[in-house]
């Protein structure tokens, strides 16, 4: 019995010597520290995506992300990332959208208050440089276009005057939405010009470069043809247009003709009002117009014709005129002219002297028309003198009076 109560006494305290050590032991993991907040902590944006990084600590177990899309994250209010290692992907984010990012490391004695907080705004890459880009000049502004792409938000269009174009260049048109025409240019200069696209991710390369000359409208085509045949020649006129820089006259003997026919004479820089030499008398000319500048050459004007031929001079004088006196008449004779078609007979009751002169006698308007040498004048009055001229006429008009005019006194 006494040693019953030996054994039992020893495992007694057994017992309690176990339960001393095993409490002793749970008192030392009760007293192992929680980490320290993490330092270093950073994010950058990816595509939907963010990499958050941070500095890991010796006494960390594991790590927690939190984050959300408002400031000032907490264990409470971010969405977390449980078991997280550096660097660490949080993905199935929204591009454009900025993410707010804590973290806090963990071990047996329990989790870190937050990190510093720290952001991203997840972004697509840039795009890819665009290809295709086109210019089409117009009257003071040239049309820049291209293919759009999709994961573009907007474009930029750089141009110069000298080629070689960069995004470092003085005029740009700025985030527009697709193609576009640039304005304000000056027409007959040379512009280059590149495109970039843009979206969150940043600005593309610049696209291949193509360049255009800013051009006015082609003029339209010459009005008021007007044509006068002369000898071996004929003068074209027209009404000038403002838009036109210059004209070019076309003739050709044909009645149907286009700038590029067969046989078709050309005039370039022709003045309103010129005259088309070495033509052959006789023949018939068919002439238009075109006005020009540099938008281009107008089409033919209203096709008309002339023909030239030698002009016709105003007759000179007759020669050899003379007055001889009769009863109450006198009879006139003159020396033809080569190129005369009529005459005319003038005459003047005036004193024999002094004498007057042939414009005078003209004047008085007293004539006898048609008249064919020799002539008699008739109804005179005897015993009076009277002064005679003889004038020539054509189709180009009639010719001057004799200086000294002849004088008959009749019987």
């Amino acid at each position: 019995m006494k040693h019953l109560q030996k054994w039992n006494g020893i495992l007694a305290g057994l017992c309690l010597a176990m339960l001393v050590l095993a409490l002793a032991g749970c008192g030392s993991s009760s007293n192992t520290p929680a980490p320290a907040a993490l330092t270093g902590v950073t994010a950058g944006a990816g595509d939907q995506q963010a990499t958050v990084t941070w500095t890991p600590v010796s006494n960390a177990t594991s790590y927690n992300i939190y984050y959300s899309t408002s400031a000032s994250v907490s264990t409470s209010t971010g969405s977390k990332v449980v078991n997280a290692t550096t660097p660490y992907n949080v993905t199935g984010l929204t591009n454009g959208t900025t993410y707010h990012f804590v973290v806090t490391a963990v071990n047996a004695g329990g989790e870190s208050t937050v990190s510093n907080e720290v952001s991203a705004t997840p972004e697509p890459p840039a795009p890819a440089a665009l290809a295709g880009v086109t210019a089409t000049a117009g009257n003071l502004q040239v049309a820049v276009n291209w293919a759009t792409v999709s994961n573009a938000t907007g474009y930029n269009i750089y141009y110069s005057t000298t080629p070689n174009v960069t995004t470092a260049a003085v005029d740009k048109v700025l985030n527009v939405a697709g193609p576009s025409t640039v304005t304000g240019l000056l027409n007959g200069t040379t512009y280059y010009f590149v495109v970039t696209a843009i979206n969150g991710g940043g600005e593309s390369p610049v696209s291949n470069e193509v360049s255009a000359m800013p051009v006015p409208a082609v003029p339209a085509k010459p009005t008021g043809l007007s044509l006068s045949g002369g000898d071996t020649q004929v003068t074209v006129s027209w009404t000038n247009d403002s838009a036109a820089t210059s004209y070019n006259i076309y003739y050709s003997t044909s009645s149907t003709f286009t700038t590029t026919s067969n046989g078709v004479n050309k005039i370039t820089g022709a003045a309103n009002g010129q005259a088309v030499t070495g033509l052959t008398n006789g023949t018939a000319y068919y002439f238009a117009v075109t006005a020009q500048n540099l938008g281009g050459e107008s089409q033919l004007s209203t096709i008309k014709t002339a023909t030239p031929a030698t002009q016709v001079q105003i007759p000179t004088n007759p020669s050899a005129l003379n007055a001889s006196a009769g009863v109450g008449q006198a009879t006139i004779t003159w020396g033809s002219v080569a190129n005369a078609t009529s005459y005319t007979i003038y005459y003047l009751q005036a004193p024999a002297s002094p004498l007057i002169s042939g414009t005078t006698v003209k004047a008085t308007n007293n004539a006898i028309t048609n008249a064919t040498s020799p002539s008699v004048v008739t109804g005179l009055t005897s015993g009076l003198n009277y002064w005679f001229v003889v004038t020539a006429s054509n189709s180009a008009g009639e010719g001057a009076p004799q200086n000294n005019p002849k004088a008959a006194l009749i019987q």
